[in-house]
């Protein structure tokens, strides 16, 4: 039904690589907001909506700096972006009494991040230019959700925190991988 739809919206009045490229993006898009919609929707019902829109404020936009994991597939990316959220609510519950030790965590995990960064798929790799790929971007948006977590500690800055540092050891983990795939 989605390509469906995206086909008839393109009519073939563009050429067959831009329709390619406009219906993977439309799907995209269209993939991410339901999968956003599902989720807040599951959050809602067990009652950490807020936290879990403060995580996906904090993860997608700083995604679109540090890249990070992609699936081929919704439902792994489903699968994967519920336990993620399961994982960073979950540390918010047990460990929100701990932000002190959590801002040790964050600051040096984020440095790391913000170093590694952008990880990217193979496929954007090639086309990737590192040369204009900006630092400083990623690292004011830690430094604000830090700070205010610091100074404001408020409960959705704690789970600003947590989001970092999950985000942050997926990251390091994926550049892991790809330091041990690389062909000889």
């Amino acid at each position: 039904m989605k390509n469906k739809t995206i086909n008839e919206i393109l009519n073939n009045k563009y050429s067959e690589n831009e329709q390619d490229e406009i219906a993977y993006v439309m799907a995209s898009i269209i993939g991410d907001l339901t999968k956003i919609m599902l989720l807040a929707i599951l959050f809602f019902i067990i009652g950490y909506l807020k936290e879990y829109l403060v995580a996906t404020l904090v993860i997608s936009i700083l995604r679109v700096f540090c890249g990070g994991f992609h699936f081929n597939t919704y439902w792994s990316c489903l699968l994967f972006s519920l336990s993620n959220y399961v994982i960073i609510i979950g540390a918010y519950i047990k460990f929100h009494a701990y932000s002190s030790q959590m801002l040790m965590m964050a600051i040096p995990l984020s440095l790391i991040l913000v170093l590694i960064s952008p990880m990217l798929t193979k496929e954007k790799q090639e086309a990737f230019n590192y040369k204009r790929y900006n630092r400083v971007i990623p690292t004011i948006i830690i430094g604000i959700v830090i700070t205010l977590d610091v100074l404001i500690n408020n409960p959705l800055f704690i789970i600003g925190t947590i989001s970092i540092i999950v985000l942050s050891i997926q990251n390091i983990i994926m550049k892991g991988v790809q330091i041990y795939e690389k062909p000889n």
